[in-house]
């Protein structure tokens, strides 16, 4: 008898799961129908009104470069460094001069929408340095150079983030 109240408890728990998941699964597709309901929160600007393949997340992403608060990093900068260098933090890079794209730059990139902007995001291998012994960035760098070399870098040759 204790085997088949063992059993009866494993599925009370199983079927409490089984509806609490429900519930779950029932808010989840409640708030994605009303995020599409919802009007976007992003203002317009005049770039943006420009290209109309701009589309919620494209201003968001526009505002947020605009502001500084995305900051971008320029191929022809990471391209004209010795293969020696390495990629510093954010906050020192700030004071690189020519490596950051100025925030109106870099907002002027996504409002083009010709995928100008490349994301490149991994895990620190270290607590100190991102890339101790460059090899993301001589990857990145091989990457840029072999699509110059094809004449395939956007006109500027584009930005990149890092993360």
């Amino acid at each position: 008898m204790a085997a088949l109240s063992r059993a009866e408890q494993a599925y009370e728990t199983a079927l409490l799961a089984l509806r609490e998941a429900e519930s779950v699964r029932a808010e989840v597709e409640k708030r994605h129908i009303d995020l599409q309901r919802s009007q976007p929160t992003c203002s317009s600007t005049p770039i943006e009104a420009q290209s109309e393949s701009l589309k919620t997340f494209d201003r968001c992403l526009y505002q947020a470069l605009k502001k500084g608060i995305i900051r971008l990093i320029s191929v022809p900068f990471l391209l004209a460094q010795e293969p020696s260098w390495s990629l510093p933090r954010m906050q020192e890079l700030l004071a690189v001069d020519g490596a950051l794209l100025p925030p109106s730059e870099a907002a002027a990139l996504i409002a083009r929408a010709d995928r100008s902007i490349f994301v490149h995001s991994y895990g620190w291998l270290t607590a100190a340095e991102p890339d101790p012994l460059h090899d993301r960035q001589r990857a990145i760098c091989s990457y840029f150079r072999k699509l110059q070399a094809e004449d395939r870098l956007p006109e500027g040759g584009g930005a990149l983030f890092w993360e």
